[in-house]
C-alpha cells in the first residue's frame, strides 16, 4: 500500500477529518492517514470478532501491515 492508497482511504472514510486536512502539511497529512488507516482495521476487528475471522490472526495481519507500509522507508 502506497501514500495515496492510505489518503484515498482517510479521504472515503474520513469526512469531518478529511475536511480539517486541508490545513496539514502532506507529510502530516500521511502520517494521520496511515495512524486512520490502523484505528479502522481495529475497528473493523473489533466489530467483527462474533464473526467467522480471528481477531489474534487479524492484528496479527496488521501488525505486518504496519512494518511494511508504514515506515519512513515505505514512503520512499
Amino acid at each position: 500500500m502506497n501514500n495515496e492508497n492510505f489518503k484515498r482511504i482517510f479521504n472515503e472514510n474520513s469526512k469531518t477529518f478529511s475536511l480539517a486536512s486541508k490545513f496539514f502539511d502532506e507529510r502530516l497529512f500521511i502520517n494521520i492517514s496511515k495512524l486512520y488507516y490502523v484505528c479502522r482495521c481495529i475497528d473493523d476487528i473489533a466489530d467483527n470478532v462474533k464473526e467467522a475471522i480471528d481477531p489474534e490472526q487479524e492484528l496479527t495481519n496488521l501488525h505486518i501491515d504496519c512494518l511494511l507500509y508504514t515506515s519512513d522507508a515505505a514512503d520512499e
